[in-house]
């Protein structure tokens, strides 16, 4: 997928305006009667809901936005990984999460580093 942020001016095709309507104009968009090499072209991609689309149905997609959160967003929409990949990030995430109990600092922790002296005295109050 491509995603330029220097496209000023292009006209949008009809099926691709249609596209912007629902998830349903957006599957017609992308999978009505054209060949298997067909692309398709979503020159204001946004989130990359037409270009996710356009994969889903078996086609070559290319989309352009001027913002650039867009452009991370739909790539990061469009980008595929297999399922072994996401299984080692899943991993990877889930050892770096403290388990209850776990991973508290060793030694004295400075409660006056967090909590300002009104609170202090109320925990104390509790202990």
């Amino acid at each position: 997928m491509s995603c330029q942020a220097s496209l000023q001016h292009s006209p949008a095709a009809p099926e691709l305006r249609a596209a912007r309507q629902s998830g349903r104009d957006r599957r017609r968009a992308t999978r009505s009667d054209r060949s298997d090499d067909d692309a398709v072209y979503d020159p204001f991609c946004g989130s990359g809901t037409v270009l996710l689309e356009g994969l889903l149905a078996g086609r070559r997609v290319f989309g352009a936005d001027s913002n650039p959160i867009a452009r991370i967003l739909s790539s990061a929409k469009t980008t595929a990984l297999s399922a072994h990949r996401l299984e080692e990030a899943y991993e990877k995430v889930m050892q770096g999460i403290p388990r209850r109990g776990e991973g508290l600092p060793a030694g004295p922790l400075d409660l006056e580093q967090w909590f300002s002296p009104t609170v202090l005295r109320g925990l104390e109050s509790y202990g």
